[in-house]
């Protein structure tokens, strides 16, 4: 049985640290009434965040709870409950006495995460947190089925997307090199220089170990090799790209100029740098080439993205094999796109 590291009969009050682990980073609360600093951290203290319920297992331990975060619109905004963003996402509870914080905090339900996400009446959003044993709902054999079970851009798809910033004194592999079980970024890496990574991500050509301090300029067109360290990298087109843009209503979003992806972009995503909805992928629906409007699946306030909005933007896949193929990536598919289909099935019944 875990034990409180303070007494819990003697406490001079009860409060919670809450932490969300966010797409743009952690996000540190309180339910407390004011700020509490915590190994330097400090838990922001909002009017309405409480843990509103706590459920119990059988034998007494804490199995979930349901916790309400009242929005700022600075680091924490009123859309992400009925848009339901924080979905999936790891959380942490922790308990602790008011009166003597030193004494350290009680991680209530570890491991949690973010089952469900809605929104009240008030405008504050309900999250509906479960602790490990939310996995055993979760399927436990693979199902295989004739679409990719990758997800675009990770590291089973291995499309260099989102790929990080070159680093000092590490050692770079080439694609002939890497097998399924290496990472997309000991292949591919980005650089930023001149106040942009100029659309383009760079492919290990000739294996080797990054200097360990200096960097060289990199190329700024696709084709154009470094050498840095003893490793060879060669620009290339980049798929996540930079580009500009206004909401022209709440479904669509005009670009300033064409993103120049030769790939589709629908069913990819519109990634906004700036403004409250920043770090947030927003699914595309439509991309009209000749008036350079983007049409997403739901609808956001116009407030959202102003004249100037900065954007990061890729191209979609509908995880089929032929789209696979279209990407010269089908040795990559994670599918069974030969396998007899329901109607094939029945017509032998």
């Amino acid at each position: 049985m875990r034990a409180y590291p303070f007494d819990s009969l003697a406490a001079y009050g009860l409060h919670a640290y809450i932490t969300i682990f966010a797409f743009s980073g952690p996000i540190y609360l309180t339910t407390y009434f004011q700020d509490v600093v915590r190994n330097g951290i400090t838990y922001k203290a909002r009017g309405g965040t409480n843990v509103t319920q706590i459920v119990y297992s059988s034998d007494g331990t804490p199995a979930a709870a349901d916790i309400r975060v009242s929005p700022d619109n600075l680091g924490i905004f009123a859309s992400w409950g009925a848009r339901g963003y924080l979905e999936g996402l790891p959380i942490k509870l922790e308990i602790f006495d008011t009166g003597s914080p030193a004494l350290g905090a009680f991680d209530m339900i570890p491991g949690m995460v973010i089952g469900s996400c809605g929104e009240d009446t008030d405008g504050n959003i309900i999250l509906g947190a479960q602790g490990r044993l939310a996995i055993l709902k979760s399927n436990m054999l693979e199902v295989h089925t004739i679409t990719c079970k990758a997800v675009f851009g990770d590291d089973r798809c291995q499309i260099p997307l989102d790929v990080p910033v070159v680093a000092r004194n590490t050692a770079y592999i080439t694609q002939a090199q890497k097998d399924d079980w290496e990472f997309t970024r000991q292949v591919w890496a980005r650089v930023f220089q001149s106040s942009s990574f100029n659309n383009l991500v760079y492919e290990c050509t000739t294996q080797g170990t990054t200097h360990p301090t200096v960097q060289p300029t990199y190329p700024t067109v696709a084709g154009g090799t470094v050498l840095d360290g003893t490793a060879v990298f060669t620009a290339r087109a980049a798929r996540l790209v930079a580009a500009t843009g206004s909401a022209l209503d709440f479904f669509t979003v005009q670009l300033s100029s064409d993103p120049g992806l030769s790939d589709p972009l629908p069913l990819g995503k519109i990634i906004p740098q700036t403004g409250p909805l920043a770090g947030i992928k927003i699914p595309i629906k439509d991309f009209d080439s000749g008036t350079l409007v983007v049409t997403l699946f739901e609808p956001f306030a116009p407030s959202a993205f102003p004249t100037g909005t900065s954007f990061l933007i890729h191209p979609g896949c509908d995880k089929l094999f032929s789209t696979c193929q279209a990407y010269s990536n089908g040795r990559k598919f994670r599918g069974l796109p030969y396998g007899p289909n329901s109607d094939a099935i029945d017509a032998r019944a």
